[in-house]
């Protein structure tokens, strides 16, 4: 029963750096999505206004599940350092496209 546990917890572990690995390409998919609705001449304070509410509702959200996954930066095969570094990372780049965009950062994702 250990190995199977060991086995579903490597395979979860090469998913989540699959997933990293995406990640970046997924950030400069926001950033062409939604920097020009920001920049829009006509619209950018309405778009902007909407997405810093979906700031507001997501980011709490998403910093809870990143959370939930600390754990597996314990994990024997992974090892990109720790997780606080892992998030504290992440929560950069995320803060570097939320400004990039003219958008403040929510309270809960500001360290």
């Amino acid at each position: 029963m250990e190995e199977v546990v060991d086995d579903v917890q490597r395979t979860r572990a090469v998913h989540l750096v699959v997933d990293v690995l995406a990640h970046r390409q997924d950030l400069r998919w926001t950033q062409a999505c939604f920097g020009p609705l920001a920049a829009d001449k006509e619209f950018a304070d309405h778009n902007k206004a909407v997405m810093q509410e979906w700031l507001a509702r997501w980011t709490p959200r998403c910093l809870d599940a990143a959370r939930t996954m600390a754990p597996l930066w314990g994990l024997p095969d992974v090892k990109p350092r720790d997780f606080d570094h892992a998030l504290a990372r992440a929560e950069r780049r995320f803060a570097g496209i939320v400004s990039d965009l003219g958008l403040q950062m929510p309270p809960e994702a500001q360290s």
